[in-house]
């Protein structure tokens, strides 16, 4: 069985109004933010034991108040950092793009672009709103002729506004 350690490397101190995490603690709490496949300790267990502290002392940093704020404070800067966001950005992206194509990862890949586009304006002719309904109607049946879309012109929808086949 470990001794327990004591002394300073386990208290938070204060700097200002900000509680400073003591050196163990913020050793241990960067080997939780490692990948668990790049870490050199697989278990929290092999990793206390490594650094001479006990294993129930890492279970209770884990359940520190001041220790879990640190903890979601890291993990939200290290996972939102623009190189890990890129390289999901990335992968999405040859996914989608792959010979075999990834229907959704391309869809999440455009979902995330699509935010950090600009907003779209809808062009509206500033005349439309002064259009009659007859009017109106000619426009989309001579739109819809354009398009192929029917072969009906604007006599064939008389008092039928809105209703287009």
């Amino acid at each position: 069985m470990l001794p327990k350690p004591s002394g300073p490397t386990l208290q938070w101190r204060k700097e200002g109004t900000r509680w400073v995490m003591p050196d163990l603690q913020s050793e241990f709490l960067d080997w939780l933010l490692t990948l668990p496949e790049d870490r050199e300790h697989k278990t929290a267990t092999l990793w206390a034991e490594a650094h001479g502290v006990r294993p129930q002392t890492v279970r209770d940093w884990k359940k520190n108040d001041k220790f879990l704020a640190e903890w979601t404070r890291r993990a939200h800067q290290k996972n939102i950092s623009v190189d890990r966001v890129q390289n999901v950005l990335d992968a999405l992206y040859r996914a989608a793009v792959a010979d075999k194509p990834d229907v959704n990862a391309a869809q999440r890949w455009l979902g995330y672009i699509e935010k950090l586009m600009p907003p779209q304006r809808a062009e509206r002719d500033p005349d439309i709103s002064d259009l009659s309904d007859e009017d109106l109607l000619r426009e989309i049946a001579e739109l819809q002729m354009e398009e192929g879309v029917s072969e009906a012109g604007p006599e064939d929808y008389p008092g039928k506004a809105g209703l287009v086949r």
